[in-house]
């Protein structure tokens, strides 16, 4: 397993794991408030390929995950009540992880968690951040087991989606 920067010739492969997420939405399988159209879409894997911030996972060849990785809170971010509130420049944020439908449960969120981690650590940055809604009951689960604490929920529109109840969540690197 290998996790790097993504790079133009991987838009696809991220823009293919989106769409089988939003065909699980679709189908109920997922229970996601997220929307084919709207987030995350082509054009977010592409902003966040030419901005050098999204990452990929590859197992023997195949992208298998991806996540965005930088200092760029959301706008609903400064809703919340955090912590301790600090400069972006000591926080990283993980944004949109993803793992392809069919290589779910096999350890690859927690493997891009830890990733996350290690390279909080070695910018630096002593605080991570990331959100979830509150109806991903599965991704709050793991973040909880890997050391997160939910901080806030915040009611907002998302990415032109709305009705979202946001979960902000936060971990303190020791």
């Amino acid at each position: 397993m290998k996790i790097r920067k993504g790079s133009v010739a991987d838009i696809s492969a991220v823009t293919d794991i989106y769409n089988l997420i939003h065909d699980e939405i679709e189908c109920g399988r997922y229970n996601m408030r997220w929307h084919r159209d709207l987030y995350p879409t082509r054009s977010w894997a592409e902003s966040h390929i030419a901005d050098g911030d999204l990452y990929v996972m590859e197992e023997d060849g195949i992208i298998v995950a991806s996540a965005i990785i930088n200092h760029a809170p959301l706008p609903e971010y400064y809703k919340g009540a955090w912590y301790q509130p600090d400069s972006y420049n000591n926080i990283m944020v993980l944004h949109t992880l993803v793992v392809h439908p069919k290589h779910m449960r096999r350890g690859y969120a927690s493997a891009f968690v830890n990733y996350y981690e290690k390279k909080a650590k070695g910018s630096g940055c002593y605080r991570l951040r990331l959100d979830t809604q509150m109806m991903d009951i599965p991704a709050r689960a793991l973040y909880k087991k890997l050391g997160y604490v939910e901080v806030d929920n915040v009611p907002c529109q998302f990415q032109g989606i709305s009705d979202i109840d946001l979960v902000l969540i936060e971990k303190l690197l020791l």
